[in-house]
C-alpha cells in the first residue's frame, strides 16, 4: 500500500510504503477455571522456593523416606532395626506433618502437598 503525502514546508511530494498489518492468530480460549489452575499452580510454585517452606517440605519428606525404610526393614524380618525406631520415625514425620500444617495456616496453598493428603 502506498500513501503519496504533500510536505507543506517545500511543496514536494514524497511516496511512503507502509507494510500491511499481520493478522493475528487466534488465541486458544480458557475456561476461567483452567486459568485459575495456571495461577494457582504457579503460586504454589512460589510458595515452595520460600527458604521456611523448603526447609519443612525437606523435613516431612525425609522423615517419611525414613520412615517407609524402617517399615520395610521390620516386615521383611530384619533385626537391623527395631520397633522403637519405627516408633521414634512416625514420631518424626507426625511433627513434621504438624509443623507443615501450622504453616498451612498462613496459606492454603500448602494443603496441595501430596504427602498430607491423609492428615
Amino acid at each position: 500500500m502506498s500513501v503519496i503525502a504533500e510536505s507543506p514546508d517545500d511543496q514536494s511530494t514524497a511516496i511512503t510504503v507502509r507494510k500491511p498489518r499481520t493478522r493475528r492468530q487466534p488465541q486458544p480460549i480458557q475456561s476461567p477455571a483452567s486459568k485459575a489452575s495456571q495461577f494457582e499452580a504457579a503460586a504454589y510454585g512460589r510458595l515452595l522456593e520460600r527458604a521456611e517452606m523448603k526447609e519443612a517440605l525437606f523435613r516431612l519428606e525425609s522423615a517419611q523416606v525414613k520412615r517407609d525404610s524402617v517399615s520395610r526393614k521390620l516386615c521383611a524380618g530384619s533385626a537391623a532395626v527395631s520397633v522403637e525406631d519405627l516408633a521414634r520415625w512416625e514420631t518424626e514425620l507426625a511433627a513434621a506433618k504438624d509443623s507443615w500444617v501450622a504453616l498451612a495456616k498462613h496459606s492454603p496453598l500448602h494443603t496441595k502437598q501430596p504427602l498430607l493428603a491423609a492428615h
